[in-house]
């Protein structure tokens, strides 16, 4: 089943909104596959610096954490990129998402749990 993108009220503006924007953008572009799945095909890969877990890539998905090292975010983009029906160039690949890096604004709260939506 898809993960849903969260809404403002639970993820209002700001960096971490505009990466998981990114995120489910390239995430839709490939088509919405299952986290079981790509975390399987990530495991799989030599070419990647890191591996993530479905666990990690549903709360990413979600909204609710971003991984503290950057590399299982790389690992995750990179295999949405490569899963692309639009097929992005590599070079533009991390293209959005260096830039949290390069500009010291992480992403967003590394490991940092969001409160529950309100009821």
């Amino acid at each position: 089943m898809p993960i849903v993108l969260p809404n403002t009220d639970q993820i209002p503006d700001g960096p971490h909104r505009r990466l998981l924007l990114a995120v489910h953008q390239l995430y839709r572009d490939a088509g919405k596959p299952g986290i079981h799945h790509t975390s399987r095909t990530i495991r799989s890969r030599n070419d990647l610096r890191d591996t993530i877990s479905h666990e990690a890539i549903s709360r990413i998905l979600r909204g609710e954490v971003m991984p503290r090292r950057w590399q299982k975010l790389e690992a995750l983009i990179q295999q949405y990129l490569d899963w692309s029906v639009d097929r992005p160039s590599p070079r533009k690949a991390p293209w959005r998402y260096a830039r949290f890096k390069r500009s010291g604004t992480k992403p967003p709260t590394p490991q940092t749990r969001l409160p529950p939506p309100p009821p």
